[in-house]
């Protein structure tokens, strides 16, 4: 009987698909390195972030990219806080005469949904409260109460 030949078979292929790094990847991984984030407490808050959230609600979402929930989550600030943070703020112009201009942060609330710190320039509340934008009500979604612990990471 005659030998068969042995085809040696083709090397494959690397399987391994590499996907096309995107804007957000370069602009996060400085801060996978050197993240700054502020922690805190959920509080209950002064019951009028609904009211300005909806007369500054369309330069939001030009600013920010996502159209904001008609309210804000308030955040007790605990212990020393990195002020790196605060720095390079997207900053909202008042929409209308009588209100003032915001200063925007954009964030990852508890590592996982994006929204924003948002600071009015004039607001009653003391300088240890933050306020909290998202494209959802926060305390439905995260299941959140007065009290409970919150992360933002801070997004470039």
């Amino acid at each position: 009987m005659p030998a068969r030949k042995v085809r040696k078979a083709a090397p494959k292929k690397n399987p391994v698909r590499r996907s096309a790094i995107t804007k957000q990847d370069i602009a996060i991984t400085p801060l996978l390195h050197n993240p700054r984030i502020i922690k805190g407490t959920v509080k209950k808050g002064l019951g009028e972030g609904a009211r300005y959230v909806a007369a500054y609600k369309s330069v939001l979402k030009r600013k920010l990219g996502f159209e904001p929930y008609i309210g804000t989550l308030n955040i007790h600030m605990k212990g020393k806080q990195d002020l790196r943070f605060f720095d390079d703020p997207i900053m909202v112009p008042a929409p209308k005469k009588g209100l003032c201009q915001v200063a925007c942060y954009p964030i990852a609330i508890n590592y996982t949904l994006e929204g924003a710190v948002v600071i009015p320039k004039k607001t009653r509340n003391p300088k240890s409260v933050i306020e909290i934008l998202a494209p959802v009500n926060l305390r439905e979604t995260l299941g959140l109460k007065d009290g409970d612990d919150v992360v933002c990471l801070r997004l470039v």
